[in-house]
């Protein structure tokens, strides 16, 4: 096996790990942040379950009076039906965050990413209240703590952003960062501006 090829699978094997990492990652958030629509998800697929179950009869294409037949087909349509309000719902929970796309671009614009050329992705955003700041998590395997400090100034005209305080790490591990920013130029002037400021 040459060193090329080993390469290649390890990146390949990266990007799998990450696309699950995040996935996962961003569906937690979700639940997290929306419980009762979790909970009523779940209810509706209860009684979407109960309905296919109880009250539904789906008739046999071809009209064959096999009873094994019919209840095949019954089991199996009704099956592929709670399967798609699954994933449904799973699609639902797992959608990124606002900005997650554009945030991963100015990255990859700024050559802010991994060895393998996978810029940060976002988690989650998340105002804190009564607060013009916002924490924002991302998924940042490969990217060091302390190179988010290093490049803040970078990372700060990409994102539109400012750090309010220094990237600390999240979920008590090494490969998500949180950072807390207001959106665009931090703080208001307090002093009034003269004319000799102009």
């Amino acid at each position: 096996m040459t060193s090329g090829s080993i390469t290649s699978r390890t990146a390949t094997f990266h990007r799998q790990r990450r696309r699950r990492t995040v996935f996962f990652r961003r569906l937690c958030e979700n639940v997290r942040r929306h419980p009762w629509a979790l909970a009523s998800a779940l209810l509706l697929m209860l009684a979407l379950g109960w309905a296919m179950a109880a009250l539904v009869e789906i008739p046999l294409p071809g009209g064959s009076n096999t009873p094994l037949l019919i209840l095949l087909w019954n089991t199996s349509v009704k099956l592929a039906a709670m399967l798609v309000a699954f994933l449904l719902m799973l699609a639902f929970f797992s959608v990124p965050p606002k900005r997650a796309l554009q945030y991963e671009a100015e990255f990859a614009h700024i050559e802010f990413t991994d060895r393998y050329g996978n810029p940060p992705a976002l988690i989650s955003r998340e105002r804190i209240k009564h607060s013009q700041e916002e924490k924002i998590t991302f998924y940042s395997a490969g990217i060091s703590l302390e190179q988010w400090s290093q490049w803040q100034g970078k990372i700060q005209d990409a994102l539109n952003i400012t750090y309010a305080e220094p990237p600390q790490y999240a979920f008590k591990k090494r490969y998500f960062i949180l950072l807390t920013v207001v959106s665009g130029i931090a703080g208001h002037r307090k002093e009034n501006l003269y004319d000799d400021e102009l």
